[in-house]
């Protein structure tokens, strides 16, 4: 197990132990960190800058595309130290983590969505703190982004590619 560094105690407060950090916490944070990197890779870097130069032209999408970019990162400039001290004086800093993390992914599954692409999910393969979480996150995507959500062994992959990935007529979406 890893022990982290701990602040030095007040003189006039009682000695804590050493927070401890386990094995599964680091390999949580690994994968988290690996598809963060990879959703960042993926939807941002390449995604929606195709998506930039469609909606204003091959003329114009360096110069929207860095306009998007650096007011982006002016907003994450002012916010950041806010939320960084918000989540440094709470004392659980996990709802933080988890609703920062579920924006993005329903934001995501409503950008497929939109696009009439299909999501399926595998519904085995989420994990949140609690069992009622997840039932809940799945039914929210169910609903409203109209989901298929299945076991993951019921799941065959080679079907799906073939298949495709967007709408059939048999599945119209509520936004057309």
């Amino acid at each position: 197990m890893l022990e982290s560094m701990a602040p030095p105690q007040a003189a006039d407060g009682p000695a804590r132990p050493p927070h401890v950090v386990t094995r599964r916490a680091v390999t949580s944070w690994v994968l988290y960190d690996l598809a963060n990197t990879i959703f960042s890779m993926g939807v941002v870097s390449l995604y929606f800058s195709l998506w930039v130069r469609d909606q204003v032209g091959a003329n114009r999408a360096d110069s929207v595309y860095g306009l998007i970019t650096a007011v982006s990162m002016g907003v994450i400039f002012l916010v950041s130290p806010l939320l960084g001290a918000m989540t440094d004086r709470a004392p659980r800093r996990m709802p933080f983590l988890v609703t920062s993390t579920l924006i993005c992914v329903f934001f995501t599954a409503n950008d497929a969505f939109i696009r009439d692409y299909r999501l399926v999910i595998p519904g085995d393969c989420v994990v949140s703190q609690e069992r009622i979480e997840n039932q809940k996150a799945l039914a929210y995507m169910k609903r409203v982004v109209e989901a298929d959500i299945r076991p993951s062994d019921k799941l065959d992959p080679a079907k799906l590619i073939k298949r495709g990935f967007n709408r059939t007529p048999s599945q119209p979406s509520r936004n057309h």
